[in-house]
């Protein structure tokens, strides 16, 4: 992406810069995956007792780094997934990964309000309501673990 950036600055300025293609070697260079907020909260997770890890259910509360890193340890998927499968054009990836990790009914609702609430349509409200408790957490956990199968697969194959 950085060197996007830099095509870009040097085709909208017309010519060649030295001083910017430094500058993206020293950002590129300074960039630390570890220290990223993810990573950060992925090692907060991992240090947490399990008696503490309830209150990274809710991404009200405990926003949605340790929510999400929460979630990644609990069903053993990737952030970047979680985070796809939240933001997926349709909620029922959404549902399916809650129940997997066993909220109940309620806490489900408010955490796709909390996090979909743009994007939910009626249609999925009404789905939501009917069908959520006839997940099995066992049968989701598994359909997670299938999706997860097959992202890794796809994007072994070198696509994205």
């Amino acid at each position: 992406m950085c060197w996007r950036i830099v095509a870009a600055l040097e085709l909208l300025s017309g010519s060649h810069s030295d001083n910017v293609i430094h500058n993206a070697r020293a950002l590129i260079a300074s960039y630390d995956e570890a220290q990223t907020a993810p990573a950060s909260a992925r090692k907060i997770v991992h240090f947490l007792g399990d008696e503490n890890r309830a209150a990274l259910s809710n991404p009200h509360h405990a926003g949605i780094h340790l929510f999400v890193a929460h979630l990644s340890a609990d069903l053993n998927i990737g952030h970047d997934h979680i985070l796809r499968l939240i933001d997926f054009e349709s909620a029922f990836p959404m549902m399916v990964m809650l129940a997997a990790a066993g909220f109940p009914k309620h806490a489900a609702l408010q955490t796709m309000i909390d996090l979909r609430s743009q994007k939910l349509s009626a249609r999925e409200a009404a789905l939501f309501e009917a069908d959520y408790t006839h997940f099995i957490p066992e049968m989701a956990r598994q359909q997670i673990c299938d999706w997860s199968s097959a992202r890794s697969l796809f994007l072994s194959s070198g696509r994205t």
